[in-house]
């Protein structure tokens, strides 16, 4: 009877013990602390908007997205290299607008001889040309005033009229378009500009070199024949 008993009671021990385990490795679970922490987060946020606002924020955010996608303020943007080339040839026609006619134009320290008058004619002749020239461009550049004015009304109703994020990005890079070429038009002017004060001085300097030389002839040869 005692062995009987003993081998009972070992039999319960064995029993307790294993059921008292089985908690014990219930608890080993794999824990991620980062996605818990953002499934915690998302599931207050969302428990957080009734059913009232989730529309609204739905709304909300349709909008956000609709003006950053929405287009409109491009295309306004028109070249103006036709109508700067037309300046350049303005300065070509009959002028001394390059540095082949000028060197031609302004030789330097060259005695004309007989044919000094009918030089000089000439040389006169291309300068005043150039000057004309030069105030022609002048004019034009003056007389397009209406015609940028009208483009730039274009461009403030565009930026008025914008009603998203990206149209009114787009019609402001239309703006800086329209600051540059107005750089482009100034830069034509500085060419204009720089032009005539070549011309200006090549033609003062080349007057003196040619007394010069001519009085150099006149020196070495005219006056030991008299």
């Amino acid at each position: 009877m005692r062995m009987i008993k003993l081998r009972d009671l070992l039999a319960a021990t064995l029993l307790a013990l294993s059921l008292a385990a089985k908690p014990a490795l219930a608890q080993l679970a794999v824990s991620d602390g980062p996605v818990e922490g953002n499934t915690t987060v998302i599931a207050g946020t969302l428990t957080g908007i009734s059913t009232q606002q989730l529309p609204v924020v739905i709304a909300q955010d349709t909008l956000t997205a609709q003006s950053l996608t929405t287009p409109g303020g491009a295309g306004r943007f028109q070249s103006q290299l036709s109508y700067l080339n037309a300046l350049m040839q303005t300065l070509g026609s009959g002028s001394i607008a390059n540095a082949q006619s000028f060197a031609t134009i302004y030789p330097g320290w060259v005695d004309f001889g007989a044919n000094a008058a009918v030089t000089a004619a000439q040389i006169t002749t291309q300068t005043l040309a150039t000057y004309a020239d030069a105030i022609s461009v002048a004019q034009a550049q003056a007389a397009n005033f209406s015609a940028e004015d009208a483009h730039f009304q274009a461009l403030e109703t565009c930026n008025a009229a914008s009603v998203s994020v990206l149209q009114a990005i787009q019609c402001g890079n239309e703006i800086n378009l329209a600051a540059a070429q107005q750089t482009q038009a100034l830069r034509q002017l500085e060419i204009t500009h720089i032009i005539v004060d070549a011309v200006d001085h090549g033609e003062q300097l080349n007057e003196n070199a040619q007394l010069g030389a001519n009085a150099q002839t006149y020196f070495l040869t005219g006056g030991q024949e008299q």
